[in-house]
């Protein structure tokens, strides 16, 4: 199958990402796609289905961790490769990315540096009361939630300066009233000054953000991997 979305524009300033019959995979191996769409800042992609279907593998195409097999990528008619500066991508893992001796707020102002940004402690700080999170504390005595939460604090850390974020299952980890309150309340916020691209097996969260998405697709119709009808084995 081939999924082709568009959303219209609807202003001249605004960044354009285009998605062009992209399959994403390792190697020579298909996983997913073609998958074509186009979005720009201020709209909301979901891409959604269970574990096992591409959706990670799409989303490290996105963000140019892999190469795409066919198709292309580009923001603002420039392949997609060379615009890495502007991309904030938040993977699927949790503990396998994040600097575990370090603290807290060292790892906010680390990020902040990535992206160019000067150091405003007061302003770090105050998020990170929004998020609940302990800025002295080494980062390997947060528990799993709180990790998670860290690393969508410095999504807001950046914005301004990340004009596509690529959020690989950013629900994953959270407590309920996190995924349901202040998850989509961090898509609203970045959403104004960027394009969200989101990956996510939680039923439940498509629906908490179903008000601010402008897209959404099914990962298995496109999915070159996702488990066939056993009803169709040979018997």
């Amino acid at each position: 199958n081939t999924f082709t979305g568009v959303i219209k524009l609807t202003g001249d300033s605004k960044d354009v990402l285009s998605v062009e019959n992209v399959v994403a995979g390792y190697g020579s191996f298909r996983v997913i796609g073609p998958i074509t769409f186009s979005a720009e800042t201020g709209n909301v992609v979901v891409i959604h289905g269970p574990n096992g279907v591409g959706k990670s593998t799409f989303m490290k195409t996105l963000a140019t961790l892999l190469k795409p097999i066919e198709g292309n990528i580009y923001l603002n008619k420039r392949p997609i490769s060379k615009c890495r500066e502007v991309l904030f991508y938040l993977p699927e893992s949790i503990d396998t990315v994040l600097p575990l001796e370090i603290t807290v707020l060292d790892y906010l102002q680390i990020i902040s540096s990535i992206y160019g940004l000067g150091w405003d402690r007061r302003e770090i700080v105050e998020i990170l009361e929004v998020f609940g999170l302990p800025r002295s504390e080494p980062i390997r005595r947060l528990s799993q939630g709180q990790k998670r939460r860290l690393q969508l604090a410095s999504t807001v850390v950046v914005r301004g300066q990340a004009r596509v974020y690529i959020l690989d299952d950013p629900s994953i980890g959270l407590d309920d009233i996190s995924k349901k309150m202040l998850l989509p309340g961090i898509i609203r916020e970045l959403k104004e000054k960027a394009i969200i691209i989101i990956s996510t097996r939680d039923y439940t969260f498509v629906e908490y953000i179903k008000d601010l998405t402008n897209l959404t697709i099914d990962a298995v119709k496109y999915s070159r991997v996702a488990p066939k009808d056993v009803n169709l084995l040979p018997s």
